[in-house]
């Protein structure tokens, strides 16, 4: 049966056509408009929405700068920077948030998040109308995503928040919220939208970056969570609307301080508004320095350092122990750089030149500069995603290791070690020490020191603890190897990924440069 105009609805109006219809009806007579409802099906009004806010959409996207990805399924403007880690992304998020706060003269503090999280900023609740007013401004002029986050709210503090489980999660190429704790996003930039958000508690902005390449996409756990922070009844103090990390309440008149993030490794100094309670490191924090360490020259190095300079920015240094002299792309005079010859390092240089591994890893400790705590990476060892030191060390200064459900007792990935502890390994097993760093061709009573017995040595000493992450081990060479590979692009969700084997010509080459497609500051310009 057809409509007539007595049971005819009119089309639900969605945030992103409110200033459209304001126009429509001032433009239009209302006799005009009643007409025009009957003569115009429901369908014709959703693809006019569709239409209108696909323009809109590419308007936002034109500007010098953006262009227009696919991201789970669904079309997001992105911002392209050459330079992009996400600790880069996260800065710069938190940048925009903060200076769109202080423009609209609202006050704000920093608040400690989850490792490898979005920054979280706090806002007083009876501030939330002018805090979204002024996010809809810079989400104008910075295309973002915005979303309710869930589970948050008053009654949520009994519950998880940002302070739960406060290891790290995968922050490659981010979408709409993976494991569904969030709904989806909305255009922030769109008219409209931020009327429907101003009773959420805490609002998550997401930017999605990505290189000139269009390979990398960052997003979600890379952008900025503002809180709105309400007065308990006596107004005394603000209460969290989620569990924290730190506190779940602060006093309502108490004064600001400046804080610097420590979450800005590599990417210079960030200074942040925030109370006194969340101005100094917590418990678990590791506050001193952490070297890497690499034995090996093959052309998959460029691609190990690409992964450290985007996942690993919190390390000090980096140490190339090699007598195969420098790649030719390696900037060697970057202070976070060092090469470091065998000559430098062995006790006894006569047992030079050495083609033996195992002999090269009993002299790591003897390298000059290096800092207590190191990582040692092997052969074709490459970072996923993101990574904080709490993964391989402890703030009390244990290291971790990483323990494999298969037959190999431990898992192939960078090894967190203590030069005090290699130290005492060569005093406590002398001979053995000595015969290994003795031969020049690998033999099967070596120690494998470095790799192996150095953690098993800390564990029974009380100097190190089990741990887990996630790891990915390719055999180049097995049947299905491109897909595997394929699969960790597309997933980009292993802290770890180890290639071993000899596959099909230009087979990891290809999938490295795709993984690690933004060159780091160690490799000379072009």
């Amino acid at each position: 049966m057809g409509q007539t105009a007595t049971d005819q609805r009119p089309p639900r109006v969605g945030p992103g056509t409110a200033s459209v219809v304001a126009a429509y009806r001032r433009a239009l007579p209302r006799a005009v408009r009643r007409r025009l409802a009957v003569l115009t099906a429901p369908h014709h009004a959703d693809r006019l929405r569709a239409a209108l806010k696909a323009r809109r959409e590419q308007a936002a996207s034109e500007a010098p700068g953006r262009v227009v990805l696919t991201v789970d399924g669904r079309p997001r403007i992105a911002q392209l920077q050459r330079a992009l880690s996400p600790v880069q992304a996260r800065r710069v998020g938190v940048l925009g948030v903060t200076r769109a706060l202080r423009a609209a003269g609202v006050p704000y503090f920093a608040v400690r998040g989850r490792a490898c999280g979005p920054s979280v900023v706090a806002v007083p609740a009876d501030q939330r109308r002018r805090a979204c007013r002024a996010l809809a401004r810079l989400c104008r002029v910075q295309p973002a995503y915005v979303t309710v986050v869930a589970g948050a709210g008053p009654g949520a503090r009994s519950g998880a928040g940002h302070g739960a489980g406060a290891g790290p999660r995968r922050a490659g190429l981010a979408g709409d919220g993976a494991a569904g704790a969030y709904p989806r996003l909305v255009p922030g930039y769109e008219p409209g939208v931020w009327q429907q958000l101003e009773k959420a508690d805490v609002l998550r902005l997401t930017w999605y970056r990505t290189e000139p390449g269009l390979r990398l996409v960052i997003g979600g756990d890379s952008g900025c969570e503002v809180e709105f922070w309400h007065e308990d009844a006596t107004g005394d103090r603000l209460l969290a609307p989620r569990p924290g990390r730190v506190a779940d309440s602060v006093p309502a008149g108490a004064t600001t301080v400046k804080m610097t993030d420590r979450g800005s490794w590599g990417c210079g100094r960030l200074t942040l508004r925030t109370r006194e309670e969340f101005a100094h490191p917590l418990p678990e924090d590791v506050t001193y320095a952490v070297d890497a360490v690499f034995t090996w020259t093959d052309p998959e190095l460029r691609y190990a350092l690409r992964s450290l300079a985007t996942y690993a920015p919190w390390l000090r240094r980096i140490h190339l122990l090699t007598d195969d002299g420098e790649p030719s792309w390696l900037d060697t005079a970057h202070p976070g750089l060092k090469v470091v010859g065998h000559r430098e390092v062995f006790a006894d240089p006569t047992l030079l030149p050495t083609s033996n591994p195992r002999a090269v890893e009993s002299q790591l400790h003897h390298i000059e500069g290096l800092a207590e705590h190191f990582l040692y990476f092997g052969d074709r060892l490459f970072l996923g995603t993101e990574t904080v030191p709490e993964q391989f060390f402890l703030a009390n200064g244990l290291t971790r290791f990483f323990v494999s459900p298969v037959q190999e007792p431990l898992r192939h990935a960078p090894h967190p070690l203590r030069r005090s502890v290699l130290c005492e390994i060569e005093r406590e097993f002398g001979d053995r020490h000595v015969a290994t760093a003795a031969h020049r061709e690998p033999r099967r009573d070596d120690l494998a020191i470095a790799s192996s017995l150095y953690h098993h040595y800390a564990a029974h000493t009380g100097r190190a603890a089990a741990a887990t992450l996630r790891h990915a081990d390719v055999d180049l060479a097995a049947p299905g190897a491109d897909t595997v590979l394929r699969g960790l692009l597309a997933a980009r969700n292993r802290t770890v990924i180890r290639a071993r084997g000899t596959g099909a010509p230009g087979l990891l080459g290809a999938f490295l440069e795709a993984y690690f497609p933004v060159p780091s500051a160690y490799e000379l310009p072009g």
